[in-house]
């Protein structure tokens, strides 16, 4: 823990040190003529050392503890998981087809708690984790079947364009006479 504090403090010490001599000559030759000046700022730079490593602790507990927290939630909702798979896999009164579907759903979500690499499809209930995984999950499981990636929707070709005849506009012709008018003379 010291040998990564000292270099903090260090540079806490000689970064201001070196910024006020630059910046104001003339108090730093104050405080190099003065010993009790130079105890001053010595204190009140370390006093600003331990504060700043101080609540840099402080922050990294919080840290640590809120990791620790969502870690147990993620436990509590991956054992729900479990409990609900089984209580899927143990029900055979479901037909066979929504028996399965409920399957690969608490899979999707099993895929979900344990990995990084997720989609916002998979997140969204669009899409489903690789086949090769579902298909090793099942055998653990002790299915007899296997999954099969649903096929992607073809995307649409070309967007059917409707289009609407108007009427032909009826013209009308606006004859506009101005008067010239001559004065006599």
């Amino acid at each position: 823990m010291y040998c990564e504090i000292l270099p903090q403090i260090f540079l806490l010490f000689c970064c201001p040190l070196a910024g006020l001599s630059y910046l104001m000559p003339e108090v730093s030759r104050k405080i190099e003529a003065s010993k009790a000046l130079r105890r001053i700022v010595a204190c009140v730079l370390l006093s600003f050392g331990i504060a700043v490593i101080v609540l840099n602790e402080v922050g990294r507990e919080e840290q640590e503890q809120k990791e620790r927290a969502s870690g147990a939630k993620l436990d509590s909702v991956s054992s729900q998981n479990v409990e609900i798979l089984q209580a899927v896999l143990a029900d055979r009164t479901v037909p066979e087809l929504e028996r399965r579907r409920r399957i690969e759903n608490a899979l999707r979500n099993d895929y979900i708690l344990h990995h990084s690499d997720i989609s916002p499809a998979m997140l969204a209930g669009t899409e489903y984790p690789p086949a090769a995984w579902m298909n090793d999950r099942l055998r653990q499981l002790g299915e007899h079947w296997t999954f099969a990636e649903p096929p992607i929707a073809k995307a649409v070709t070309q967007p059917q364009v409707i289009q609407q005849i108007m009427p032909e506009p009826k013209k009308q012709k606006l004859s506009l006479d101005f008067m010239m008018r001559t004065r006599a003379q």
